[in-house]
């Protein structure tokens, strides 16, 4: 005969076979295992006379019958099933975990392309730098080689007297003469001399002396001066005095009219009796001007 048994867990009411009391039965609705008590037997048998409810379930006497009294009751959280224990992840499904909305994939031939393109960038950048740079040192190399051949300017001031009482010497003659440069025939002395005035002969001479690559001045009335030899170089500056003059006895050094020499048919009588000074000089745009003075007696 069936029995009573309430699902300790969802609270339904089930229909047991008698033979069951003492036995573990599982509810055919949540599922839960639990045991008829034989005491459920007793009280079944002194209702025997009574109806027996069936349900949805009910079967033979050797099946489970539910009774649908009332409805089951949510569960209750004490009795939902705990969750599976997690896992450890291993070093693979680590980086599956991570979340990789924020990332842009890339492919590996993208990557080379890439690489490639730095690189091609890199080598023009580096090819249009260096030609920059050669094309300025050029533009630089001009610009030097255009003031290594300028024309040089030459100024100074030419003096004359005793110490402390100067007088500008006016007349004085300034020749500049290139070092590296001589003449294939010697320089007319006719119209160098201070004590001729400039005339024909002084340009004929002046010419010369030009086409060699150097200059030849007077000193103006303030004893200044101004010339302008062909490129910057090593020049011999020959600087006579108008108003200064020397003793008849002192003779002119053998190299030194040496060196005149080569430039001039007859230096000694170039000069005369003036106060001379005979130097090499580099002159360029560097050139701080000359100042020269010439003692004289009593200086």
């Amino acid at each position: 005969m069936p029995i009573d048994h309430r699902c300790p867990r969802c609270q339904q009411l089930l229909s047991v076979p008698s033979e069951r009391a003492g036995t573990i039965v599982v509810c055919s609705v949540c599922g839960a295992s639990s045991i008829v008590e034989p005491a459920l037997v007793g009280a079944r048998q002194e209702g025997a006379g009574a109806a027996v409810p069936t349900g949805q379930y009910a079967g033979s006497g050797s099946e489970l019958a539910t009774i649908p009294v009332v409805p089951p009751p949510p569960r209750s959280p004490a009795w939902s099933e705990p969750p599976p224990p997690r896992q450890p992840a291993t070093n693979g499904a680590a980086r599956l975990s991570m979340d990789l909305s924020g990332l842009v994939l890339v492919s590996r031939r993208a990557i080379y392309l890439q690489g490639v393109l730095f690189c091609a960038v890199a080598a023009l950048g580096f090819v249009t730098g260096y030609g920059m740079a050669q094309r300025e040192a050029a533009v630089a190399d001009a610009a030097d080689d255009a003031v290594a051949d300028a024309p040089v300017p030459v100024h100074g001031v030419i003096n004359y007297g005793p110490k402390g009482v100067l007088q500008k010497d006016a007349g004085a003659v300034i020749i500049a003469l290139p070092v590296a440069a001589q003449p294939e025939e010697k320089i007319p002395i006719r119209g160098l001399q201070v004590d001729e005035p400039p005339g024909p002969y002084t340009k004929i001479a002046v010419d010369a002396i030009q086409a060699l690559g150097g200059d030849c001045v007077r000193a103006d009335a303030s004893g200044a001066f101004e010339l302008v030899v062909k490129r910057p170089g090593k020049y011999r500056l020959l600087i006579i005095s108008r108003n200064a003059v020397r003793e008849k006895r002192e003779k002119l050094p053998a190299q030194t009219l040496g060196e005149m020499g080569h430039y001039f048919a007859a230096p000694n009588e170039l000069i005369g009796l003036h106060r001379w000074r005979w130097t090499t000089e580099q002159l360029d745009a560097k050139t701080a001007p000359i100042v020269h003075t010439f003692p004289t007696a009593g200086g």
